[in-house]
């Protein structure tokens, strides 16, 4: 069976990760792992076996809390298995984690910083951890809201083929399970450049780009059942093309792709999944290539 990895969400915080991803098992199968992370600086109680007496109390403290919110979250049947981490470097811990056992999906609350909307957390989550990473909004799911599948239709690199058809299965696995209508989104991208000094007509470039692509799309919508009033294609910078379907089509997740970058100028400009994320108010749910549906 497999299994969903939960990170707990921060003591005195309203719980989201934690709920979202119970729920999610009940409705897709899977077992839970949990893990609740707590750390304090001790460096200031000199005695090693009070320091050691304080990080017993904390940690069992903070496994109360959190044992108690998943006696009231858990559905009946999901077996969860948790696991309090004092550690202060969750990415590490779950890289680590990650690395030892396969799991369908990671599920965090995002957490926004003044500078860069969200935390380095989530950013490096997003980039390297070894499972698809379910970054979870404040809201609660809902059966008559959609899921939302980012594909890119135009490439041509297979790699990226085989990811869009990674992201359109995950996708459809999320709204069998919840009784969600599943919409695919693609942007095309026309250069502001070109449009400004007039050299192209951005929306009737992006109408023959469609056109030019119907037996692509065809196949696609035969191979995965979905009917072609699902399939929204718009010209525009993607992560505004997904935010604007996103609300239009009032989703509850958005399926996408992303791909690892390193340094300083990942975390500035960051990859489309993590643009998307920036101006997306719902779930979003980030697979790497070669990642396999859940």
């Amino acid at each position: 069976m497999s299994s969903v990895l939960i990170v707990a969400d921060r003591a005195g915080e309203e719980p989201v990760a934690l709920p979202r991803g119970l729920a999610l098992a009940a409705r897709m199968g899977w077992d839970a792992d949990v893990v609740a992370f707590c750390y304090e600086s001790l460096g200031s109680i000199h005695d090693r076996l009070k320091r050691i007496e304080a990080r017993h109390h904390l940690t069992e403290q903070r496994r109360e809390q959190v044992a108690a919110e998943i006696e009231r979250l858990k559905p009946a049947e999901v077996a969860v298995d948790l696991t309090v981490a004092w550690d202060k470097s969750v990415h590490l811990w779950v890289d680590t984690r990650c690395a030892r056992k396969r799991y369908a999906a990671v599920i965090r609350k995002g957490h926004r910083s003044r500078s860069f909307l969200y935390t380095s957390t989530d950013w490096h989550l997003l980039r390297e951890a070894a499972a698809p990473v379910m970054i979870a909004a404040e809201h609660q799911w809902s059966p008559t809201r959609s899921i939302v599948a980012a594909v890119d239709l135009h490439t041509r690199s297979r790699a990226k083929r085989e990811l869009n058809t990674a992201i359109i299965e995950t996708a459809r696995r999320y709204a069998d399970a919840g009784g969600h209508p599943l919409h695919l989104v693609y942007a095309i991208h026309v250069p502001h450049i070109l449009t400004e000094l007039g050299l192209m007509d951005g929306e009737a470039h992006a109408r023959k780009i469609a056109e030019d692509m119907h037996p692509v799309t065809d196949r696609l919508c035969d191979e995965h059942g979905i009917p072609r009033e699902n399939l929204h294609i718009h010209e525009g910078a993607v992560e505004h093309v997904i935010a604007d379907e996103a609300e239009r089509l009032h989703a509850q997740l958005v399926v996408m792709g992303t791909v690892g970058r390193h340094g300083v100028g990942a975390k500035v400009l960051g990859n489309a999944a993590e643009r998307v994320l920036t101006v997306l108010r719902t779930d979003v749910l980030a697979l790497k290539p070669g990642m396999a549906p859940p």
